[in-house]
């Protein structure tokens, strides 16, 4: 096994453990999942992971690990690398006195492991927030609760202590039992600070009608955790975090767990949590009572919990409207198919209202039609979204739902091919002139999903690379019904070249030129500004996700493929464009090539003077410096969700560049108006060669931003996004064309 990418760890559970000894489901020995987290953290800085890097995301309980006096389990977590980070399997097997009785493994917990910048930052102030609380109860009102529906806590797997509560946070103050803590030092964080974060819900829903079904673990969004808690800890939810399901039976929420001196220790983001009903195993889960955090003692009013709002991000193709019956019944078929594709039955006999655990699926089953599901209809759904909407009918509309906001209602959702290749006969054009492919089409409104459109293509799951041909014409007639629709294209060049572009909104040409080898994602948030008075075009060079390698790569040569592409999508009057790092070097070589064609040229964390193998790993360690030198990790981890270069090229551009780039010989051909915006802690290139570009370019102005770094365009999107859009606006063909005024 390659240990550089696939890890392996065993470990053997025996019902004597303590940690199962002491969680029983209806007297049945189980292990919490939360030991399975534990042991994850455990496993992985015993190689050397740092801990504070590390984050567990898309967790699913997929099935309980119960454990009998006459069997033990064999457990093993599998981690294999993907193109992004590793994804994790824990697995069982039935074992006895060393003898395999089940050689077959069991999926029991799935997920990924990432290594992330820096966590997300809580700050909570404890003595405060135990002062105003309206009420306080014990936890164990919870604990008994949970043993009232046949799930049993003991000694060692059981917090003590005092849960503080509001109408807007839930705050428990606990510790461990002298047993628990005995044995904390085996533990990266005691399994009881982390199985008892999801149980203090519990406790105010014990006077509801529900209060005997205890919330289940089922999935999380994401987990952290940076070492153990000593002495008192503390678990706090804030009521806002609080989402329901439609049906109320399953929660949402954020949960922080804190040291004793207010530092963070371990968070949840979006825990999904279902009632179940441990004492009627044949029947499914009733409704949930009143909702958490709403109804409290001591006057204060019921507050209302939203149910979870746009998790699931719209990510692909739209086109013409289809009639609301058409939709529903087109989703209804397709839902139908896939579940009697696991079923055996035929589609005609698969209901459309009885639940899906009637008609034979599991909960492994509904996990795995959600994934079908995302290809089918376009839309991200998140795992656990079929344990809401529980019936093909409930499902399909809560999918036409979705995709009809993902644009206005002239653009319905639920396009597929045959769909847009209708769209190319209903206009006037020759198959000669449709030179232009679309992929899939987003909306700004939803800007994760267009991040998630690369980040998912690199990884080779969309799109379909064949798309569908369209001339210039029709494209327009898509970009017309909506300004923050987002399609990708890509456009065929005269030597049979395909350049990909994002395009979206309306008004002048702004040609988007990111850096080096980074896809369009790097300019979503100027994209959402710009939509409505531009026409944005954002441009991948040759050799970064579609786009492929041309015969002439050096800058002249890209130069003029990006003009002929350009030309092909907006084929009047001038363009502005505005240029990141690479991409605004790219920029000083268009304008002094074409000036005629060139209105404003907006320069961003860019430079002149020769840079040495620009395209070798050492930028991409540059540009962490940079952004870890402004306290912004965080978006760092988004440029890189913007890389997409294919490294077969990367040579080619070598023999062009000679390993190196340059501007300086024609910056004085520059005659176009140019904004150059700089960070004075700007860590990638010297700040020198911002005011390099503005001695030697004519006309331009000089912005410098002293808190930004290399990409001001992220770090600090308002200022910049502001700042270029006033220029542009200033430097545009109707400002120029108004007469001015004598009297």
């Amino acid at each position: 096994m390659d240990f550089k990418n696939n890890y392996k760890f065993t470990m053997l559970m025996k019902h004597d453990n303590l940690f199962v000894r002491h969680h029983r489901i209806n007297g049945q020995h189980a292990v919490p999942g939360a030991v399975f987290l534990d042991s994850i953290f455990r496993a992985l800085t015993s190689r050397g992971f740092d801990p504070a890097s590390l984050e567990l995301r898309d967790i699913l309980f997929l099935e309980p690990v119960m454990i009998s006096k006459t069997m033990d389990k064999a457990v093993q977590i599998v981690l294999e690398r993907t193109a992004e980070d590793w994804s994790f399997k824990v697995q069982c097997r039935d074992e006895k006195n060393g003898n395999v009785m089940d050689p077959g493994w069991k999926d029991v917990l799935e997920g990924k492991v990432c290594l992330s910048g820096e966590p997300e930052i809580y700050k909570i102030d404890i003595p405060q927030l135990k002062i105003q609380a309206t009420q306080v109860e014990n936890i164990e009102r919870s604990y008994a609760q949970m043993r009232k529906a046949g799930l049993c806590h003991y000694d060692f797997m059981k917090l003590q202590g005092e849960v503080y509560m509001n109408a807007s946070y839930l705050l428990a103050e606990v510790s461990l039992s002298s047993l628990a803590e005995r044995y904390c030092h085996q533990f990266f964080i005691h399994p009881a600070f982390l199985d008892g974060a999801f149980l203090v819900p519990g406790v105010v829903s014990a006077d509801s009608e529900s209060a005997e079904q205890p919330f289940i673990p089922m999935y999380v969004q994401s987990f952290r955790a940076f070492g153990p808690i000593r002495g008192k800890g503390y678990i706090h939810i804030s009521e806002d975090s609080v989402k329901r399901s439609p049906a109320q039976d399953i929660i949402y929420f954020d949960v922080q767990l804190y040291h004793d001196n207010g530092e963070v220790a371990a968070y949840y983001k979006m825990f999904g949590a279902r009632r179940i009903d441990f004492t009627d195993r044949k029947g499914g889960a009733k409704p949930a009572g009143d909702p958490i955090l709403s109804e409290m003692k001591g006057g204060t009013e019921p507050a209302v919990i939203p149910t979870p709002a746009n998790t699931a991000n719209p990510a692909l193709v739209i086109v013409p409207a289809a009639s609301k019956s058409a939709t529903r019944s087109h989703i209804e078929k397709m839902l139908a198919e896939a579940i009697s594709a696991i079923t055996g039955n035929l589609p005609a006999e698969t209901s459309l209202t009885d639940d899906f655990y009637s008609q034979g699926l599991d909960s492994k089953n509904l996990l795995t039609l959600v994934g079908k599901l995302e290809g089918e209809f376009g839309i991200k759904m998140y795992p656990t979204l079929l344990f809401e909407y529980t019936n093909i009918k409930a499902l399909s509309q809560y999918i036409e739902k979705e995709q009809r906001n993902t644009v206005n209602q002239n653009v319905k959702a639920i396009a597929n091919k045959k769909a847009i290749t209708e769209l190319s006969h209903s206009v006037h054009g020759s198959e000669a002139s449709a030179n232009i492919k679309v992929m899939a089409v987003n909306s700004l409104r939803h800007s994760q999903a267009v991040v998630n459109y690369w980040k998912q293509m690199r990884i080779g799951k969309t799109p379909d690379r064949e798309g569908v041909l369209l001339n210039r014409e029709q494209l327009e007639l898509i970009l017309d019904c909506d300004p923050s629709l987002l399609v990708h294209l890509t456009v065929q060049t005269k030597e049979d070249t395909a350049i990909e572009m994002a395009v979206s909104g309306q008004g002048e040409t702004v040609l988007l030129i990111p850096g080096f080898g980074f896809t369009a994602s790097q300019w979503v948030s100027q994209m959402k500004e710009w939509s409505s008075s531009f026409r944005l075009i954002a441009i991948h060079m040759p050799g970064t996700s579609l786009s492929e390698s041309t015969h002439d790569l050096s800058m002249e040569g890209i130069s003029n493929t990006f003009m002929e592409v350009v030309e092909q999508l907006s084929p009047s009057g001038p363009i502005h464009i505005v240029g990141s790092s690479w991409g605004g070097m790219l920029g000083q070589y268009i304008s002094a090539l074409h000036p005629e064609k060139v209105a404003s040229l907006t320069l961003a964390g860019s430079f002149a003077q020769g840079v040495e193998k620009l395209y070798e790993i050492d930028m991409r360690e540059r540009l962490r410096q940079d952004f870890d030198n402004l306290g912004r990790s965080k978006d760092y981890l988004k440029v890189l969700d913007s890389e997409f270069v294919n490294y077969a090229i990367l040579s080619e551009f070598g023999e062009h560049m000679g390993n190196s780039t340059s501007s300086v010989k024609i910056l004085s051909m520059i005659k176009t108006p140019t904004l150059i915006v700089s960070g004075r802690k700007d860590m990638v290139f010297d700040t020198d060669e911002s005011r390099f570009l503005h001695e030697r370019i004519p006309h331009s102005e000089l912005l410098e931003i002293p808190t930004a770094g290399h990409l001001p365009n992220i770090t600090h999107s308002k200022l910049f996004t502001e700042k270029v859009q006033e220029f542009i606006q200033s430097k545009s063909i109707r400002t120029r064309e108004i007469p001015l005024l004598n009297y």
